[in-house]
């Protein structure tokens, strides 16, 4: 992968038409959804300039999803997963995370206290990124720290330097 040229490293988007299994008019919201995680990490690999593989487990499976993180990072070189609560289950109980992705409490800890921690995701579909760059320009993050967010703390964590 080409860091140097990249403007951003998006940690947060979603695939949403499966290239392997063969769409069915019967459950056409679940076809949609249903990519493997092996699929996920066989793209990434096959793509590896622009793509790196996270996956999602279900944390109800408990030592069995365990087993399965154990097996995809091993395996099929997943980096990281996503977990989404309102699909796998579990409520977020923290209020900051309702209507809108920048909470004024979110912008001060990005600027100081977690800097080094915060990463750029779109969430795409539902955000283009292009919509979350001109949105990250109005939240108020200092000139400083955007680098750190689109780019910089990805490249650490992932060990892309």
């Amino acid at each position: 992968m080409e860091h140097k040229n990249l403007i951003a490293i998006d940690t947060h988007t979603h695939l949403i038409v499966s290239c392997r299994n063969p769409f069915d008019n019967y459950g056409e919201e679940y076809d949609r959804a249903r990519i493997t995680n092996e699929e996920i990490a066989d793209a990434a690999a096959a793509n590896s300039d622009i793509m790196i593989a996270f996956g999602s487990i279900d944390p109800h499976k408990g030592k069995m999803g365990g087993r399965e993180a154990r097996r995809l990072v091993e395996n099929h070189g997943v980096k990281g997963f996503k977990f989404h609560p309102t699909v796998q289950g579990f409520l977020p109980a923290d209020k900051m995370a309702w209507p809108k992705y920048f909470a004024p409490q979110l912008v001060q800890y990005a600027n100081t206290l977690l800097k080094d921690r915060i990463l750029f995701g779109s969430d795409y579909p539902l955000i283009t990124p292009d919509r979350w760059l001109a949105d990250v320009e109005e939240a108020g993050f200092k000139n400083s720290v955007k680098p750190l967010i689109l780019k910089e703390n990805a490249m650490r964590l992932l060990g892309l330097k």
